[in-house]
């Protein structure tokens, strides 16, 4: 019996040796199977990046040369608005004294435009340069050519790009380019009494409308004494500045005696220039004395025509083409 049972437990043991071996063998495939897609993974992502490390920074170094190109242009502008003696068109057209260094076939030079700090200073590598240079002048345009450049000509990663543009003369359609001056702001005092003249009658024909206003009585019409010419509620303030002349200069606001229609004559609420009462109410009495104030604000509309000096003396910049 000892023998029969040792035997058994041999067996018992060799059995589970070999099933041990058995998936001690399929784990050992697992592993190499998921070890080899690992680095395949791995070395494909390597090599898809560096193959792109190199156009992606060429494509940056393109940028920064159009950015120089433009920059170009931008220097060339500014000393246009800058020369106090080249102001027209035509003088750039006809390559005047006042002009030089502006005019047709001028140019730059090649410029290397400075690092904004020392931490990020450029180098060899990255120096951005420009060159701008005036191809022609119209009647109504300068056409102005820039080159950027990105480092040296002899670096892998050199960069070039061209630019050409076109600043505008004339006037701008732009409102906000113009600084708008105005002496008087307001309708002349003839206007005034000519629209609101003594003696004219506004016919009642709604008995409900005039309820609705709170009058009073059946009034068939109102008539008005119209505008007054002078004195403390009249017209003449409409001609008057806003504020007093420094001078007292009575050419100005002689009308006023110098006082500017920001002064408030009797019986006038603030920001109103004149007064008429109602002279007659057939049915109504008690409207008779009845005052309205007028303004003679003009105001802005979109059929209102604006003439004024452009504060870029008329140059605008810029439409461009580049390549």
């Amino acid at each position: 019996m000892n023998r029969l049972h040792a035997r058994a437990v041999a067996r018992l043991e060799r059995l589970r040796r070999a099933q041990q071996d058995d998936e001690s063998g399929m784990v050992m495939i697992y592993v190499l199977f998921v070890t080899m897609m690992i680095t395949m993974l791995v070395a494909t992502v390597t090599m898809a990046s560096a193959s792109n490390v190199v156009p992606a920074q060429q494509s940056a170094y393109d940028q920064d040369a159009l950015t120089a190109a433009e920059s170009g242009v931008q220097a060339y502008y500014a000393a246009l608005l800058s020369h106090t003696t080249c102001v027209a068109l035509t003088d750039l057209a006809a390559g005047s004294g006042g002009c030089a260094g502006l005019s047709t076939g001028a140019t730059s030079g090649r410029i290397a435009i400075a690092s904004a700090n020392s931490t990020h200073a450029f180098t060899v590598t990255n120096q951005p340069y420009y060159t701008w240079k005036v191809l022609s002048v119209g009647s109504n345009f300068v056409r102005v050519q820039s080159t950027g450049e990105i480092g040296a000509s002899t670096s892998g990663l050199y960069a070039k790009k061209v630019v050409t543009a076109d600043i505008t003369g004339g006037l701008t359609r732009n409102f906000l380019d113009y600084a708008y001056y105005s002496t008087y702001e307001t309708l002349p005092s003839s206007y005034i009494q000519k629209e609101f003249k003594p003696g004219r009658s506004i016919a009642f024909d709604s008995a409900t409308t005039l309820a609705d206003a709170g009058v009073t009585g059946s009034p068939s019409s109102v008539t008005w004494s119209g505008a007054p010419t002078s004195g403390a509620t009249g017209s003449q303030w409409c001609d008057a500045l806003y504020y007093s002349p420094s001078t007292g200069a009575s050419t100005v606001n002689a009308s006023t005696g110098g006082l500017g229609r920001y002064f408030q004559g009797a019986g006038l609420p603030a920001g109103y220039n004149w007064q008429e009462s109602v002279t007659a109410a057939p049915g109504a009495s008690a409207l008779v004395g009845t005052t309205h104030n007028g303004i003679c604000q003009v105001d802005f509309t979109t059929g209102t025509t604006i003439t004024g000096f452009p504060l870029n003396a008329g140059r605008s910049c810029c439409s461009t083409l580049a390549k």
